[in-house]
């Protein structure tokens, strides 16, 4: 699973566009052969699907033999997780103002919560 996000997480991403690339990437694993999914595309007589199927198959065609379906299952299945618990609800610009002029921050809530946010700070501002 930290291949998935090592390759598909770029640094800036918000939690929208790392969730719809993994869908997009789980939908075009589903489909499968190209094959039928070019039949697929070129049978669509809506436009705006005819896009999506598109981005689908763009998507798939860059990060399908790096990106594990499995795995792509779990990051999505903790991804969604994540946001039901409200990690990405808040606006934490000012903690993070705070901790990059190394000043003492207080964080409370669960170990997991705080090791996931931990995480996210790890990647989006140290890497």
């Amino acid at each position: 699973m930290k291949n998935v996000i090592d390759i598909m997480l770029t640094k800036g991403s918000s939690f929208e566009s790392f969730k719809n690339k993994l869908d997009m990437l789980l939908e075009g694993q589903e489909i499968g052969q190209k094959i039928k999914y070019y039949r697929k595309l070129q049978a669509e007589p809506d436009i705006t699907r005819k896009n999506r199927f598109e981005e689908v198959l763009d998507i798939y065609e860059r990060y399908d033999k790096t990106c594990n379906s499995m795995s792509v299952r779990g990051v999505l299945w903790r991804l969604i997780n994540l946001q039901n618990e409200g990690i990405f609800s808040h606006n934490i610009d000012e903690l993070l103002d705070l901790l990059k002029r190394r000043k003492l921050v207080v964080l409370q809530g669960s170990t997991r919560i705080i090791n996931v946010f931990q995480l996210i700070f790890w990647l989006n501002y140290i890497i």
